[in-house]
């Protein structure tokens, strides 16, 4: 299974700008810290998005990514059929593209 989830990427990873993200129907627009999974810059924020574990085992973390491309460090719990559904572990997910726009499913 792949660990790059999302569109595809034209040009190999680019520095991202900006990621937007939905928590609970409230849309956060913030730019990613350098190599640190989306929980992780959400909660440096003041964010508390839904998580448990950050390990991904838990899967209560769990997002989908609706444009733009992320790196999953780790796959976790995820299956095929996450991952063909864009569905991404925010405590072990990357951002890769120049944007990114993600909601949070818990």
């Amino acid at each position: 299974m792949s660990n790059t989830i999302g569109d595809p990427l034209n040009e190999g990873t680019q520095a991202t700008e900006s990621s937007e993200i939905e928590v609970d129907g409230a849309k956060i627009v913030m730019n990613p810290k350098d190599s640190k999974s989306i929980l992780e810059s959400l909660l440096e924020e003041g964010i508390n998005p839904p998580y448990s574990c950050k390990a991904g085992i838990c899967m209560a973390c769990m997002a989908v990514v609706e444009s733009g491309t992320v790196k999953q460090d780790n796959l976790g719990s995820l299956t095929q059929v996450d991952i063909q559904g864009r569905k991404i572990l925010a405590c072990q997910a990357v951002p890769l593209s120049k944007k990114v726009k993600i909601r949070f499913l818990g």
